[in-house]
């Protein structure tokens, strides 16, 4: 990818990360009795793109790295999920059980095989990269078509894992499988700003429609017959597609003019920002009750929430990466030597690869 493709790319995966930690605030807010009423219709509207998005984006990543190795791909990929995914779990069962043994070990075992933390995006992730390398020796045209019937069938069984997989899968390897298209497209785009806008206000106006007529309300269906699931199921996965393209439209359009910027700054740090906004939006929604502005302004204290949720993570990250003192905590957010694979030189000695 080149210099601009990747800028664009940033600013994408920072648009999408300050959509997920909105909608977080957004949950916190109602938990401690706050009714944030037009910022909620905000949340329900970007739903259909806020995680196909970010799958979209992270298919794009792995497209290169499809035909690698599997020592490449447990190293680059798989270690690096688990590794994060085991250490912030550890912090999230920590903070739960109240230093009760017996439940730290329940909440981190019950984790470990079905995911409910917010750390599920890491754990979904290191499967679709399992998955769908498995699956390279198959037809890009069969996957993405699997792919699809798993997102139409409407998968409910209530484990995290199984329907979080038929639901997002899709958006994977659409990103995968059709990252040259969707360069070229983003790169056609880039020219063409009043055209993206026009896009996205298309998507505006199909998402308060599809509010309206029910078909997006916490992810659940307007009727149990199966017709009409499918129609709903096909008009949503549609809607997600029209409000993904959307995004990238405008964001290709315009990333020029944010390239090393807060919105570049935030994609090229979020992974960060997932792992640790629940530090600081989880107390921060108590405070903003506690000093009466959930009860007094619902929407003002979200944005407050989400603002703090996203600038505490960035915060945190450069005093461990930059303060001497700090360094022994620098595992939080960087993969150690002893979690990467050596890698052989063509003389024969072994390094490792960079950490991520």
């Amino acid at each position: 990818m080149n210099k601009d493709r990747i800028n664009w790319i940033d600013c994408a995966k920072g648009i999408s990360i300050i959509l997920v930690v909105i909608m977080h605030s957004g949950l916190g807010i109602e938990l401690v009795g706050g009714t944030p009423d037009w910022m909620n219709r905000v949340i329900l509207m970007l739903q259909p793109v806020r995680m196909p998005l970010f799958f979209t984006l992270s298919g794009l990543f792995f497209a290169k790295a499809l035909t690698s190795s599997w020592r490449d791909i447990i190293n680059s990929k798989l270690l690096h999920f688990t590794y994060f995914y085991a250490i912030w779990l550890v912090i999230q069962s920590a903070l739960r059980s109240s230093g009760n043994i017996g439940s730290f070990t329940e909440y981190f075992l019950s984790n470990i095989i079905e995911p409910t933390t917010t750390l599920w995006f890491i754990y979904m992730l290191g499967l679709f990269f399992a998955i769908t390398r498995l699956m390279a020796w198959f037809n890009a045209v069969t996957i993405i078509i699997l792919a699809a019937t798993l997102n139409l069938a409407s998968i409910s069984v209530g484990a995290l894992l199984i329907d979080k997989f038929a639901l997002y899968w899709v958006y994977f390897v659409v990103g995968v499988y059709a990252a040259p298209f969707i360069l070229i497209g983003a790169k056609r785009y880039a020219t063409r700003p009043a055209s993206s806008i026009i896009w996205l206000c298309i998507f505006i106006v199909l998402a308060n429609v599809a509010i309206e007529l029910g078909m997006i309300r916490t992810g659940k269906h307007i009727d149990s017959t199966f017709l009409l699931q499918y129609v709903n199921s096909t008009s949503r996965m549609l809607l997600s597609w029209v409000g993904v393209g959307a995004f990238i439209a405008v964001i290709s359009a315009y990333s020029h003019r944010y390239a090393n910027t807060f919105l570049h700054y935030c994609g090229q740090n979020s992974l960060q920002i997932f792992l640790a906004f629940f530090l600081f939006k989880t107390p921060f929604q108590h405070i903003l009750k506690a000093i009466g502005l959930v009860q007094f302004a619902p929407n003002i204290s979200l944005i407050l929430l989400a603002c703090i949720s996203i600038l505490g993570p960035l915060y945190m990250n450069h005093i461990i990466m930059n303060w001497r003192p700090a360094r022994y905590i620098q595992f939080l957010f960087v993969r150690p030597k002893w979690v990467r694979l050596p890698m052989r030189k063509p003389d024969g000695s072994t390094t490792y690869a960079p950490a991520k």
